[in-house]
Parts: structure tokens; C-alpha cells; sequence
């Protein structure tokens, strides 16, 4: 159970990097990413665009026994907008891997998700890990992009640097996998109005000043696994669906909620 828990295991950090005598200095976290087998890690593709302004990118990946992060470079990398979904392509000595389901969760399912959000202390230089749970608040299209893939709403915030990670469905453990952490959206609405009239005589005109006051609602959004599916990658050469049921990464059992 704690080796499955481990998120250093599932989850790696994006990061941008420079080289200095040598040594690879890590920059910065930008966000999360995780395995798809065969050196393929799955992330949010701004992840991938904004590690890209530091001088070097790749993931980050904690050696066995050890407390200091290694980097393995990105030896190949593609965004798609249309799902913020990436692909980079790193030579991490080691990974777990868990299997994807396509259907869509109804809401109120239980999820958790675990990364590196606010997760680099520049000042240690020190990587620390976080774990996220709750549920699906609703399933929507995404207007944010143009080509409107479905959603999940989720109860909890995601912060900057969870952004790639994979949303999974809670249990004893991290199960299978339901979507990709993107980040937040706010819905906002009026709950207050008020319209001031001031004489100004010397101008001999009025002027209005109207006071609005409004509340803002915020959630986590994961775009969801049927979505990312249906991605044509130039890395693997075929969609992401058919990529995953090459290797035996799609958990075909009956659905159970």
C-alpha cells in the first residue's frame, strides 16, 4: 500500500532547468506529469510551453533511497490546445503506470489526484509533493477552448503546478485514471447593484457612478479521458486510445459506481 501511495512513484514535476558546471539547476516547477510506458509522460501542454522559457526542460524523478531530485531531459515533446494535453518524451529510469477508463464518471464520484503544486522551495532547493481528494461537481463542455471538450468540475481547487496530473478515482489507493488536471475555472455572478446620481452644478450635468458586487465561484477542472483519446500524437504515431490499448492500459471491466 505505501509503495502504491508513493506519489513520487505516479506523479513526476515538469521542470525548466539550467546547466552550471555541470550540474543541472532546477529553475522552477511548472507542472505535473505521469507515466504512459515506453518513456512517454502525459502533462498539461502549458506545462510544456511554460518550462520551454527556461533554457532547458524535462521531469524531475526522485532516485530510490534518495532525497534530491535528477532531471532527464526532454528528448521530445508536443502540445495539443485543443485539450491542453502534452507529451514529452524523458528517459526516467523508473515510473508506475495505471490503467485509463473512457466512460464518463457521474457526479458526486469520489477522485484524487496527487503533484507538485507550489512545490519547489527555491531557497532549499527543495521538491515536495501534494495530495488532492474530493469529487465531481459536474460534467460540462469547456468553453474556455474552442473545440469544447467535455469537463469535470471538481470540489477542490488545483493549484499552479498540479496542472498535467492525472485525475483517478479514489479508493484504498490512486485507481484508474479519468482525466487530466488543468487548472481552475471561476464562474461569477452579480448579487448586488447600486447606482449613485452626483449634481456636479458648475457643470450643470450628473454624473453616475454605478457599484457592482459579486460573488465568484471556483473549481478544479480535468478535461476528461475520452477527450485526451481521441488526440492524434505525431510522438506515438496514432491516437492516445489506440496507443493505450496497444500496451494494455485500458481497464475494459464492467463499470461499477
Amino acid at each position: 500500500m505505501d509503495e502504491i501511495l508513493n506519489i513520487h512513484q505516479l506523479f513526476f514535476p515538469v521542470v525548466g532547468y539550467e546547466e552550471k558546471n555541470g550540474q543541472k539547476e532546477i529553475k522552477n516547477i511548472f507542472g505535473t506529469s505521469f507515466s504512459i510506458k515506453n518513456t512517454y509522460f502525459l502533462t498539461a501542454g502549458h506545462s510544456i510551453k511554460n518550462s520551454k522559457e527556461c533554457l532547458k526542460f524535462g521531469i524531475a524523478y526522485l532516485p530510490h533511497g534518495q532525497t534530491i531530485f535528477e532531471i532527464a531531459e526532454a528528448e521530445a515533446s508536443e502540445v495539443y490546445e485543443s485539450v491542453d494535453m502534452g507529451i514529452i518524451q524523458a528517459k526516467v529510469p523508473y515510473g508506475k503506470w495505471l490503467k485509463w477508463r473512457l466512460d464518463k464518471l457521474p457526479m458526486l464520484t469520489d477522485v484524487q489526484t496527487g503533484g507538485y503544486p507550489y512545490g519547489f522551495d527555491s531557497k532549499e532547493r527543495r521538491i515536495g509533493s501534494r495530495s488532492y481528494k474530493g469529487y465531481v461537481v459536474s460534467s460540462r463542455p469547456f468553453e474556455r477552448f474552442t473545440s469544447y471538450p467535455y469537463c469535470y468540475e471538481l470540489s477542490f481547487q488545483c493549484p499552479r503546478g498540479l496542472s498535467g496530473a492525472a485525475l483517478c478515482k479514489r479508493g484504498d489507493e490512486f485507481a484508474t485514471i479519468h482525466g487530466l488536471i488543468i487548472g481552475n475555472a471561476q464562474t461569477e455572478m452579480e448579487v448586488y447593484r447600486e447606482k449613485e446620481e452626483i449634481e456636479d452644478k458648475g457643470k450643470n450635468e450628473k454624473i453616475i457612478h454605478t457599484y457592482i458586487k459579486t460573488e465568484v465561484l471556483s473549481h478544479g477542472i480535468a478535461i476528461q479521458s475520452q477527450e485526451l483519446a481521441k488526440i492524434q500524437s505525431e510522438l506515438l504515431g496514432k491516437t492516445l486510445q489506440e496507443y493505450l490499448e496497444e500496451n494494455e492500459m485500458i481497464d475494459f471491466s464492467e463499470t461499477v459506481f
